[in-house]
């Protein structure tokens, strides 16, 4: 109606803002304070849904990514997609921790809780707005957000009451929106500055969510075969790269991780909208390109996570064990016992080897149980690498063994008797001799005496005397 009564003053709206049903008193009504967020990639894709107190959550079908949690509402339909990043939520939340941080009295309970868009509110009007050029219809949407405390079960019953209400709730909702709103409305360069370091650590933090999603979802996916016959391989696969979006199959990681990425570098490109054209300076553009730097060194860490997880989820097996596990080793020729297992269709193929887990052969040697290896020169601890490759090319994580190897022999100290000494007939001489091994130690000695015991002096003539040690 207002659009329809003043097109000139609804086209300036440069943001819409609903506070709905956000005074429940905590204690009373156990509700959470929810923003549903502008559109983005949790709208769309399969993010956890809150469960009500006391009851048990169904079992999923799919894989349910998080932190993000729909309400007991649950998604409606996006009116289109993809829905262009934008600074709005991120700039909110910033509010929210600001108003936690500086106000004494903030209840924590009612700490911020981010519900993908889910629709209904008086934000999707502005969210969906059309405008008509050139007799076609086009989308032109305004940025909007809506916040509510949810349990619904308060708000559409008899508890609707007075005495479930929050005066300081009210008021901290009031001042949190009241913040957001007039540093919008008045924002300028220096504003959309900070909102670019805003948007930043956001885009920082949802990586870091996403690669422990990324980590959920091949776990997920080795427990739920999927694909005709059902193997782990293709689960494998379809959490990596599918693009189904269903009931029953989730997106791939590659695409999603990629969705998030583009969402991110709009929302860093957004906060031009902040201040006129006129007002941009070379400093605000060096922040914006260092800003979406930021946001691809950390969507590229994510892709890299999920293709490393892809890999390393395939095998479920992988062990090496130098000379049966010995601790010692006297040689650097060692024998090594090998074992790995991969889920994919032609299982283990190949192997290669590495002294210090970070320099590696730029090709695979075929793999079998065991293999012959000669260890660097040198006496101390060895730790020997080895990746494995299955068929489709993925390549373990490293595991290692270690050995310790003593190429140095004992030393063998004879005091008595000398070298070329001459004794008497019957003479008392006792054997004085030791050996010493400053690394292995000693593992066996023996000498034609045992240290301190009689000589042999009975006959005349040459005599030997030998003393060994290992």
């Amino acid at each position: 109606l207002y659009k329809g009564s003043h097109p000139a003053e609804y086209n300036k709206i440069v943001a819409a803002f609903s506070n709905d049903m956000v005074g429940a008193d905590q204690a009373t009504t156990g509700a959470v304070y929810v923003l549903d967020k502008m559109p983005d990639p949790s709208a769309r894709y399969s993010y956890q849904t809150d469960v009500l107190a006391g009851t048990t959550a169904p079992t999923p079908t799919q894989f349910l990514r998080g932190p993000d949690t729909h309400t007991l509402w649950g998604a409606s339909s996006l009116n289109w997609y993809p829905y262009g990043g934008h600074f709005l939520t991120d700039l909110y939340f910033e509010s929210g921790k600001i108003m936690e941080k500086s106000s004494p009295d903030f209840d924590t309970r009612y700490r911020l809780k981010p519900s993908p868009w889910e629709g209904g509110s008086d934000a999707a009007p502005f969210l969906w707005n059309t405008d008509v050029v050139g007799g076609v219809t086009v989308p032109h949407p305004i940025p909007a957000l809506a916040t509510f405390f949810f349990t619904d079960y308060t708000y559409h019953s008899s508890m609707d009451t007075m005495k479930s209400v929050s005066a300081q709730r009210l008021r901290d909702v009031g001042l949190m929106s009241g913040a957001f709103a007039y540093y919008r409305a008045d924002a300028d360069v220096k504003s959309a500055g900070e909102t670019l370091d805003i948007v930043t650590a956001a885009a920082d933090q949802r990586f870091g969510w996403e690669k422990d999603n990324s980590t959920s979802h091949f776990l997920w996916a080795l427990l739920h075969p999927y694909g005709s016959p059902l193997t782990v391989d293709a689960a494998l696969h379809e959490a990596y790269t599918g693009t189904g979006n269903s009931s029953t199959r989730s997106i791939g990681e590659t695409q999603l991780l990629s969705e998030w990425g583009t969402w991110y570098q709009e929302a860093v490109s957004s906060a031009r909208t902040m201040f006129a054209a006129a007002d941009d300076t070379p400093a605000y553009d060096a922040h914006e390109t260092a800003a979406k730097a930021a946001v691809t060194a950390d969507a590229n860490a994510a892709q890299a996570n999920a293709a490393h997880l892809f890999a390393a989820f395939h095998f479920s097996t992988t062990s090496i064990t130098i000379n049966g596990g010995a601790e010692w080793i006297v040689t650097p020729d060692v024998t090594l016992a090998l074992a790995a297992s991969s889920v994919a269709p032609g299982g283990v193929t190949g192997m290669r080897f590495s002294d210090d887990g970070t320099s590696w052969p730029a090709s695979f040697a075929p793999y079998a149980t065991t293999a012959a290896y000669t260890l660097p020169v040198g006496d101390g601890a060895k730790t020997v690498y080895v990746q494995f490759q299955d068929s489709e090319g993925n390549v373990s994580d490293a595991v290692s063994a270690s050995i310790k190897l003593d190429t140095t022999p004992p030393v063998i100290t004879l005091n008595v008797p000398k070298d070329g000494a001459t004794y008497l007939k019957g003479q008392a001489v006792s054997a004085d001799w030791s050996t010493a091994d400053a690394y292995s130690g000693v593992a066996s000695q023996s000498g034609t005496v045992a240290s301190g015991a009689l000589i042999d002096t009975a006959g005349f003539g040459a005599k030997s005397f030998s003393v060994t040690a290992t």
